[in-house]
C-alpha cells in the first residue's frame, strides 16, 4: 500500500470508521431485540380493548395480543397469497396476553384485521 493511499485511510473520521465496521460486521449477528412491530390494530369490547401487534415473516407470521376485556374477544384475520385469500379467527381470553402464529406461505401475508369471527 503506498503512504499517501494509507494516509487517507488512516485520517478517517469516526463516523467512516463505524460505517466500515458495519460493513464487515459478520451476516450471522443476531436481530435487533429492540424491533417494533411494523403493524398494530385494537378492538373495543366490555371493559376495554385488545390489542394486536405483529411483522410480516416469511413463512408465518405470529401475532402479539393483550386482551384488556372482562370477556373474550375475536378478530377475524384475513391473509392472503398469490392465489388466495382466507380468514383465520383469533380468539383471545379475556384478561389474557399471548399469541398465536399464522401460516401464509413465501408469497403470503395478513392483509387486515376484522372485529369479530
Amino acid at each position: 500500500m503506498n503512504s499517501k493511499a494509507f494516509r487517507r485511510i488512516a485520517g478517517a473520521t469516526a463516523g467512516t470508521a463505524a460505517c466500515l465496521a458495519l460493513l464487515v460486521a459478520p451476516a450471522s449477528a443476531a436481530p435487533d431485540a429492540t424491533a417494533k412491530a411494523d403493524h398494530h390494530y385494537s378492538v373495543s369490547c366490555t371493559g376495554g380493548k385488545a390489542n394486536l401487534s405483529w411483522s410480516t415473516g416469511s413463512l408465518n407470521t405470529r401475532v402479539y395480543y393483550n386482551n384488556h376485556c372482562s370477556t373474550t374477544a375475536k378478530v377475524s384475520v384475513q391473509l392472503a397469497d398469490a392465489e388466495n385469500t382466507w380468514l383465520e379467527c383469533l380468539s383471545m381470553p379475556a384478561g389474557k396476553k399471548s399469541s398465536k402464529e399464522f401460516n401464509h406461505g413465501l408469497s403470503g401475508s395478513i392483509q387486515k384485521m376484522i372485529k369479530g369471527c
